[in-house]
């Protein structure tokens, strides 16, 4: 990790981040371009394109750190989200869950669809990071702007 980049703001980017798409990717119909981990996918990047935005490099490892913090935030707002709107569309006989099982089953089920989640969400966020780094910033030395000047014969 560099010692430029500042973890209170890397963490308080991606909370809010983890917060505002967690909480609208848990919203049914919006939810849908999640199927393919696109948004922790995206949110991993903007995570990572604003933690680096004043930064000239940006490293993949940081870049990494960032989606993964992202992804773990995205899953925690996520599974609240879900379980809310789950309440609200309960309360007026819209259960999104088909079929009535025994609680222990049930809470078994959330417990195991949350670490998922969890692994799920940090590793996509990782991938949108390390997309970012990929794309717009290398770590190490940059390369000349000018081809090397080759010898002249002559002298």
């Amino acid at each position: 990790m560099r010692d430029d980049l500042d973890m209170r703001k890397v963490v308080v980017t991606c909370m809010t981040f983890g917060l505002f798409i967690g909480l609208i990717g848990s919203v049914p119909g919006i939810w849908i371009p999640n199927l393919c981990c696109l948004w922790i996918i995206a949110g991993g990047f903007l995570s990572a394109m604003i933690c680096g935005w004043d930064k000239h490099r940006l490293e993949l490892a940081d870049s990494t750190l960032i989606g993964m913090i992202f992804g773990l935030s995205y899953s925690l707002f996520n599974e609240v989200g879900y379980h809310l709107v789950n309440g609200v569309f309960a309360l007026f006989g819209f259960g999104l869950v088909a079929e009535k099982t025994e609680l222990a089953v049930a809470i078994f089920l959330a417990f195991g669809y949350f670490f998922f989640n969890i692994i799920l969400s940090t590793f996509f966020g990782a991938v949108g990071g390390l997309i970012y780094a990929s794309i717009f910033f290398h770590g190490g030395d940059p390369k000349p702007d000018v081809a090397p000047q080759r010898k002249s014969r002559l002298g």
